[in-house]
Protein backbone atom coordinates (compact mmCIF):
# COMPACT_ATOMS: atom_id res chain seq x y z
CA UNK A 1 0.00 0.00 0.00
CA UNK A 2 1.16 3.07 -0.50
CA UNK A 3 0.92 6.36 1.48
CA UNK A 4 0.49 9.88 0.86
CA UNK A 5 1.17 12.91 2.72
CA UNK A 6 0.18 16.76 1.86
CA UNK A 7 1.30 18.70 4.91
CA UNK A 8 -1.33 21.05 6.29
CA UNK A 9 1.05 23.00 8.09
CA UNK A 10 5.22 23.16 8.98
CA UNK A 11 4.07 22.39 12.56
CA UNK A 12 2.47 19.08 11.19
CA UNK A 13 5.36 18.11 9.87
CA UNK A 14 8.06 16.97 11.83
CA UNK A 15 11.10 15.61 11.29
CA UNK A 16 9.72 11.73 12.34
CA UNK A 17 6.19 11.51 11.15
CA UNK A 18 6.50 11.06 7.23
CA UNK A 19 9.10 8.23 7.88
CA UNK A 20 6.04 5.50 7.09
CA UNK A 21 5.12 7.71 3.60
CA UNK A 22 6.21 6.90 0.17
CA UNK A 23 5.23 10.29 -1.61
CA UNK A 24 5.54 13.84 0.21
CA UNK A 25 3.60 16.53 -1.39
CA UNK A 26 3.78 20.02 -0.63
CA UNK A 27 3.04 23.08 -2.55
CA UNK A 28 5.40 25.97 -3.18
CA UNK A 29 4.45 28.20 -0.37
CA UNK A 30 4.52 24.93 2.25
CA UNK A 31 7.98 23.98 0.77
CA UNK A 32 9.40 27.17 1.89
CA UNK A 33 8.11 27.09 5.16
CA UNK A 34 8.99 23.21 5.94
CA UNK A 35 12.54 24.70 4.70
CA UNK A 36 13.00 27.59 6.44
CA UNK A 37 12.96 29.80 3.05
CA UNK A 38 11.86 33.46 2.57
CA UNK A 39 8.62 32.95 0.93
CA UNK A 40 9.64 36.68 -1.03
CA UNK A 41 12.13 34.34 -2.90
CA UNK A 42 11.57 32.32 -6.22
CA UNK A 43 11.69 28.34 -5.07
CA UNK A 44 14.84 26.47 -6.36
CA UNK A 45 12.65 23.46 -7.23
CA UNK A 46 14.86 20.88 -7.24
CA UNK A 47 17.03 21.80 -4.46
CA UNK A 48 13.91 22.21 -2.30
CA UNK A 49 12.62 18.49 -3.87
CA UNK A 50 15.97 16.78 -2.62
CA UNK A 51 16.15 18.91 0.92
CA UNK A 52 12.37 17.64 1.57
CA UNK A 53 13.36 14.19 0.47
CA UNK A 54 16.39 13.95 3.04
CA UNK A 55 14.85 16.14 5.54
CA UNK A 56 11.20 13.94 5.30
CA UNK A 57 12.87 10.15 4.92
CA UNK A 58 10.58 9.93 1.80
CA UNK A 59 11.08 8.65 -1.60
CA UNK A 60 9.29 10.62 -3.86
CA UNK A 61 8.48 14.25 -3.52
CA UNK A 62 6.05 16.39 -5.83
CA UNK A 63 5.76 19.89 -5.15
CA UNK A 64 3.59 22.22 -7.32
CA UNK A 65 3.78 25.54 -8.42
CA UNK A 66 0.69 27.05 -8.75
CA UNK A 67 1.27 28.99 -12.40
CA UNK A 68 4.71 27.28 -13.35
CA UNK A 69 3.50 23.47 -12.96
CA UNK A 70 5.10 21.02 -10.73
CA UNK A 71 8.68 19.02 -9.74
CA UNK A 72 9.26 15.97 -8.22
CA UNK A 73 11.40 13.53 -7.26
CA UNK A 74 11.53 9.49 -7.66
CA UNK A 75 14.20 8.18 -5.61
CA UNK A 76 17.45 10.00 -7.36
CA UNK A 77 15.30 10.87 -11.08
CA UNK A 78 14.59 14.34 -10.63
CA UNK A 79 11.66 15.25 -13.11
CA UNK A 80 9.39 18.74 -13.78
CA UNK A 81 6.51 19.98 -16.12
CA UNK A 82 5.46 23.26 -16.57
CA UNK A 83 1.76 24.27 -16.57
CA UNK A 84 -0.68 24.09 -19.10
CA UNK A 85 -1.68 27.42 -20.54
CA UNK A 86 -5.01 28.43 -20.28
CA UNK A 87 -6.29 31.11 -22.17
CA UNK A 88 -7.76 33.78 -18.97
CA UNK A 89 -10.88 34.13 -20.22
CA UNK A 90 -11.61 30.17 -19.97
CA UNK A 91 -10.77 30.37 -16.25
CA UNK A 92 -13.77 30.03 -13.61
CA UNK A 93 -12.15 29.29 -10.43
CA UNK A 94 -8.86 27.97 -9.74
CA UNK A 95 -9.68 26.42 -6.31
CA UNK A 96 -9.78 23.17 -6.25
CA UNK A 97 -6.67 22.66 -9.21
CA UNK A 98 -4.58 21.93 -6.41
CA UNK A 99 -6.85 18.71 -5.42
CA UNK A 100 -7.57 17.86 -8.83
CA UNK A 101 -4.02 17.43 -8.99
CA UNK A 102 -3.37 15.21 -5.97
CA UNK A 103 -6.48 13.07 -6.53
CA UNK A 104 -5.54 12.65 -10.36
CA UNK A 105 -1.98 11.50 -8.98
CA UNK A 106 -3.04 8.91 -6.97
CA UNK A 107 -5.94 7.64 -9.47
CA UNK A 108 -2.70 7.65 -12.16
CA UNK A 109 -0.30 5.88 -9.93
CA UNK A 110 -3.18 2.88 -9.11
CA UNK A 111 -3.38 2.52 -12.79
CA UNK A 112 0.16 1.34 -13.03
CA UNK A 113 1.94 4.81 -14.48
CA UNK A 114 5.11 5.83 -13.00
CA UNK A 115 5.71 9.21 -10.55
CA UNK A 116 6.61 11.32 -13.61
CA UNK A 117 3.64 10.11 -16.02
CA UNK A 118 0.97 10.32 -12.98
CA UNK A 119 2.48 14.15 -12.40
CA UNK A 120 2.57 14.87 -16.24
CA UNK A 121 -1.64 13.72 -16.66
CA UNK A 122 -2.23 15.54 -13.54
CA UNK A 123 -0.78 18.82 -14.84
CA UNK A 124 -3.33 18.62 -17.41
CA UNK A 125 -6.57 17.73 -15.12
CA UNK A 126 -5.49 20.36 -13.16
CA UNK A 127 -5.76 22.49 -16.25
CA UNK A 128 -8.71 21.41 -17.02
CA UNK A 129 -10.26 21.81 -13.73
CA UNK A 130 -10.08 25.49 -13.22
CA UNK A 131 -12.12 25.90 -16.49
CA UNK A 132 -14.91 24.11 -14.70
CA UNK A 133 -17.72 26.57 -13.45
CA UNK A 134 -18.24 25.67 -9.09
CA UNK A 135 -22.12 26.22 -8.32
Amino acid sequence: MKVFSQSESPAQADHGRHSHVDCFIVNDIEAKKLLGLDEQFPLDAEAACHALQEKYKTGQVIITLGGDGYAGLDGDAYFSGRQVRIPPEEIADTSGAGDGFLSAVIANLYWGKSLEDACAWANKYAARVVTVEVP
